[in-house]
């Protein structure tokens, strides 16, 4: 196969940060375990519960399910293996884990065997190729891409599941830390790692890598490294239907060496190329020795990266005596410095971490969930990140009324929360509205099942500001109900059982 290769400079579309400001955390951090020095985080569409993954000394990993919603633990398994990576199916009932075990890749797949309480069994365990450095991935269609290192050469191949099936496993290039990322629209993969100190990204045609092909679908980008060369890369693609087309990625990584870390974030429109890039600790950069590792998410209209960084020497207010924090910061789709929908203001950094501890070589991990056909709007969505001092790993999530930082926007939420009530028959469902100016005000209602599909509902009574909703003909489950009055709009997550 013949590769197009083009070397871009950049200088011209570096964008040098406005930052001059770090919001402090207010939202607690809940210690799940001890020391660890790999992780990842995927989230379950619909039920939004978090599946955290990482490795401990002894050389097993651990699977912990969290529930987003009341940070409990709902489950957890220990298997043999490290350096684990974990996406989730297009609905909840799987997810994969791959790791590497005894000088090979592996991946083992857990399916979902009961609701309540929340349990997943093992299921097949695969192996499949010499490696290790694994990523992988999967889209709201349940389609999945899985990529490794082996002996200096970077391998991808599809797969499916139920149970784990990898595809013909495909040589990509010379080349270590490599990760990737599967569109939504199931045509193309994009694929990142870095060779000789260079940052390569392409992106490839789905279909032909199931086949055992590799069919470049735009050009290979190489961006030489501005200081002593990248490491750590990582890739994600727009996860939500409604904020954005699936061609949209982003691709974040570090430049430099101890003390002088440049952390760069590019831009990218898969049919249009490169939209912007930012070095997003900028300022900060020279502050001391610290591993930053950063991370991207695609949450709703906006991308969020995060990394590790000592900034004892910046000078950001307000001066914490301890800045040694992963920090983040917020830009919107065509990578510019967003307020958005989440962040006090454009180009400010938020403390992802409350306690003060050395967080200068996190491995942190950071994930949104997939639409996956479930509405995802700017009141449903949740975020969970993972990270670690050197003996603590850490776990949060982030909502609308969970933030990293203090911020306050209910501009797409109803003033005060709506409060559902279940009628002991259940035979009903009960819905109060606060806020609401007079009687006359009108609430829709809009019911969807685990399947992404409207449930037709007889229109709802209405006693002040209570309207009860008839659930007799409802079938056991979860649902998700949407409530609308005027131009605000209110999701909340219901369990029917008879």
């Amino acid at each position: 196969m013949k590769r197009v290769l083009s070397l871009l400079t950049f200088c011209g579309l570096m964008t040098a940060t406005s930052i001059g400001q770090v919001n402090p955390s207010v939202n607690p951090d809940t210690p799940i375990w001890g020391v660890t020095s790999n992780t990842g985080i995927a989230i379950a569409p619909f039920y939004q519960w978090q599946a955290v993954v990482f490795d401990d000394p002894g050389g097993a990993y651990i699977i912990q399910w969290l529930d987003a919603a009341s940070g409990a633990l709902l489950d957890i398994d220990k298997q043999p293996g490290e350096n684990p990576d974990v996406a989730y199916y297009g609905n909840a009932d799987a997810l994969v884990v791959a790791y590497e075990l005894g000088g090979d890749i592996w991946v083992d797949d857990y399916y979902l065997a009961t609701v309540s309480p929340t349990d997943y069994n093992l299921g097949s365990q695969t192996p499949v190729f010499c490696g290790e450095n694994p990523n992988v991935d999967m889209n709201s269609s349940g389609n999945g891409v899985l990529t490794w290192e082996c002996g200096g050469d970077v391998f991808m191949c599809c797969f499916t599941i139920g149970s784990f099936t990898p595809g013909p496993v495909v040589h990509v290039n010379s080349g270590t830390m490599p990760d990737v990322a599967l569109m939504d629209d199931d045509d193309h993969v994009v694929s990142t790692y870095i060779q000789g100190g260079q940052l390569f990204m392409e992106t490839y045609l789905y279909a032909d890598l199931c086949a055992g092909g590799l069919s470049p679908s735009s050009g290979s980008v190489v961006i030489p490294p501005s200081i002593a060369g990248f490491e750590w890369p990582r890739v994600q693609t727009n996860r939500h239907s409604a904020f954005g087309p699936p061609q949209l990625y982003t691709v974040v990584a570090q430049d430099g060496v101890p003390g002088a870390y440049d952390v760069s974030a590019y831009f990218y429109n898969a049919p249009g190329g490169l939209i912007n890039v930012q070095n997003v600790n900028a300022g900060a950069n020279f502050c001391g020795p610290d591993n930053p590792r950063p991370v991207v998410a695609y949450d709703r209209d906006e991308v969020h990266v995060a990394w590790a960084q000592d900034y004892t020497c910046a000078g950001f207010p307000p001066i914490d005596p301890f800045e040694l924090d992963v920090l983040m910061v917020q830009c919107d789709h065509n990578g510019n410095f967003s307020g958005g929908s989440s962040t006090p203001g454009p180009g400010m950094l938020q403390e992802v971490n409350q306690f003060d501890l050395d967080f200068t070589n996190s491995a942190t991990s950071l994930n949104t969930e997939y639409d996956a056909f479930y509405g995802i709007n700017f009141g449903n969505s949740f975020e969970g990140v993972v990270f670690n001092d050197p003996g603590d790993l850490f776990w949060k999530r982030r909502d609308m009324f969970n933030p990293w930082a203090p911020y306050k926007n209910s501009g797409d939420e109803l003033e005060d929360p709506i409060t559902i009530v279940k009628a002991p028959d259940f035979g009903q469902i009960k819905v109060t509205v606060e806020g609401m100016e007079s009687e006359s005000e009108v609430a829709t209602f809009t019911l969807i099942d685990n399947s992404g599909r409207e449930i037709e509902l007889s229109p709802a009574t209405q006693s002040g500001n209570v309207f009860t909703l008839d659930a007799s003909s409802l079938s056991n489950g979860i649902y998700l109900l949407n409530c609308t009055v005027g131009d605000r709009t209110k999701t909340e997550r219901i369990a029917h059982f008879k």
